[in-house]
């Protein structure tokens, strides 16, 4: 569950840029930004990758489970 709410914030995060860079403010607003996206793309692959490992682990418990009753 963890996991998935961590795809939900970094999908809710992912900010869609349209900008002007005329300062120096822009830019760093600009950069800063970025690295916001950059984080939430991690986060969100990061919970793909933890959902999938419960996934695995969860299906293997169950073989290991079943071949111990049978």
């Amino acid at each position: 569950m963890m996991f998935l709410r961590n795809i939900e914030m970094a999908i809710d995060g992912y900010l869609v840029m349209s900008h002007l860079n005329i300062n120096k403010g822009d830019a760093k607003l600009i950069k800063d930004y970025s690295n916001k996206n950059k984080k939430s793309f991690i986060k969100a692959f990061g919970g793909v990758a933890g959902t999938v490992f419960i996934g695995v682990v969860t299906r293997f418990t169950y073989d290991l489970i079943n071949w111990l009753i049978v």
